[in-house]
C-alpha cells in the first residue's frame, strides 16, 4: 500500500476548458529521481501541458456510456476529465504511487472511487490480463523513450475496440509518427495548448 503522506502532498489547481480542477501531487517531484530507476522516471509526479491539453479535449466531449482507459495516467487528470464527461474510466500507470495519487484525486474531484490498476504497456501479458477492450484509450506524454511507440502500438491493438479511438498527446512535433506508422489506422492531428494531439480510429472489421 502506498502512503501518500510520505510524498508530502500539495494541492495544485489547473484550468481545464474553463473548469478549475484541484489535484494533489508530491510536493517535491525532483527529489523522487534519486530513489527510482531510469526505466520508470517519476514523470507522473507533475501536471504536464500534455495532460492538461488532453483533459481540456475530453471535457468538451460527451462520453456518456463509453468505456475509457488511460495508460500512463500519472496524477489521473485525463481519467478524471473523462469521468466528468460521463465515461466509465480505468486509470492505469506503471508506477504504484501514480495509481495511488490518481485514486486520491478521483475521490477529491468526483467524490467517488475511480477504477485503477498498475499496468506496464511494455508487458504484453499484463495488457492481455485486462481482459477487455475500450471505446477510447488515452495517453499523454508516454512516448518519451525509444521503444515506447512500438509498445504502445501493440497495446492499442489489444485494447481498442473495433471502431474505437486512441487519443495520444505529445509535446514534440513528429513524436507520434512512429506510432501512426506502426498502427496504420486512420488518423487526424491537431495542436492545442502548445502540444500535439493525434486521434487514431481503429477500423471496423
Amino acid at each position: 500500500m502506498t502512503r501518500l503522506a510520505a510524498y508530502h502532498p500539495v494541492a495544485e489547481a489547473v484550468d481545464v476548458g474553463g473548469r478549475v480542477i484541484s489535484l494533489v501531487r508530491p510536493s517535491a517531484p525532483d527529489d523522487l529521481h534519486g530513489s527510482l530507476d531510469d526505466l520508470h522516471p517519476p514523470y507522473w509526479a507533475r501536471l504536464w501541458p500534455s495532460s492538461i491539453a488532453l483533459a481540456a479535449e475530453l471535457v468538451g466531449r460527451d462520453l456518456s456510456d463509453l468505456s475509457v482507459l488511460e495508460v500512463g495516467c500519472g496524477l489521473g487528470l485525463g481519467a478524471i476529465a473523462a469521468a466528468l464527461a460521463g465515461a466509465d474510466v480505468l486509470a492505469t500507470d506503471v508506477d504504484r504511487a501514480a495509481v495511488a495519487f490518481a485514486r486520491e484525486n478521483g475521490r477529491r474531484v468526483l467524490h467517488r472511487r475511480i477504477a485503477s490498476a498498475i499496468l506496464d504497456l511494455r508487458d504484453d501479458a499484463a495488457v492481455a490480463r485486462l481482459g477487455r477492450r475500450f471505446d477510447l484509450v488515452l495517453a499523454a506524454d508516454v512516448l518519451y523513450q525509444p521503444g515506447l511507440a512500438g509498445a504502445l502500438a501493440g497495446a492499442l491493438e489489444h485494447l481498442v475496440t473495433a471502431g474505437g479511438e486512441a487519443l495520444i498527446v505529445h509535446p514534440w512535433a513528429g513524436q507520434a509518427d512512429e506510432l501512426v506508422a506502426f498502427l496504420r489506422w486512420p488518423s487526424r492531428r491537431w495542436d492545442s495548448g502548445g502540444v500535439h494531439l493525434v486521434a487514431l480510429r481503429r477500423p471496423v472489421g
